[in-house]
């Protein structure tokens, strides 16, 4: 369109070499935490499938995803029950909804503070770059870079690989 294939190209070769770099550091690991992802909305829990980008990047940051093994791309519909069977021992939790504390996920619903990970405060959320109107770096830039986002998650699961990583999209919940 533009005649700069040539320096698109040099661009996302990049972006997979480090991706690929990323991975691989990350494929090392002999422990791989388990994960939870999202939160009820609507009286429904909508985990990721095992398909979807972010359980991709769970396995490739060293993770074990819980719920890799639904084959769905998009979100699978659970009841808080059989999410909270499958993963109350889950050692972290990634994007619970909106969140920007621990408390905002008691304020939804007072059962979330029976998971490990919530009681271990080892949930995370995508919320370090966020607007008052409510855009999100993550789903902007971070679509367009996932590379950025694996760093972020191999520095929470494995804080030994990327000693000098400063989370970019992702906050520690408090």
């Amino acid at each position: 369109f533009f005649n700069r294939e040539a320096e698109a190209n040099a661009v996302f070769d990049a972006q997979v070499e480090q991706y690929t770099r990323l991975a691989d550091l990350a494929a090392s690991v002999e422990q791989r935490p388990t994960v939870l992802v999202n939160a009820m909305y609507s009286g429904t829990w909508y985990v990721s499938g095992g398909g979807s980008f972010i359980a991709q990047m769970i396995d490739d940051a060293g993770g074990s995803y819980l719920f890799a093994a639904e084959p769905a791309a998009g979100g699978v519909p659970q009841d808080f029950e059989v999410v909270l069977d499958r993963a109350q021992d889950a050692d972290f939790w990634l994007n619970p909804n909106f969140w920007y504390s621990l408390a905002d996920g008691l304020a939804e619903d007072e059962r979330y503070a029976e998971f490990d990970a919530f009681q271990n405060d080892r949930v995370f959320n995508s919320v370090a770059r966020t607007l008052p109107t409510g855009a999100n770096d993550y789903f902007e830039r971070g679509a367009t870079h996932p590379e950025l986002i694996l760093a972020d998650l191999i520095a929470i699961f494995h804080p030994n690989l990327l000693p000098d990583h400063d989370l970019m999209y992702f906050v520690q919940l408090q």
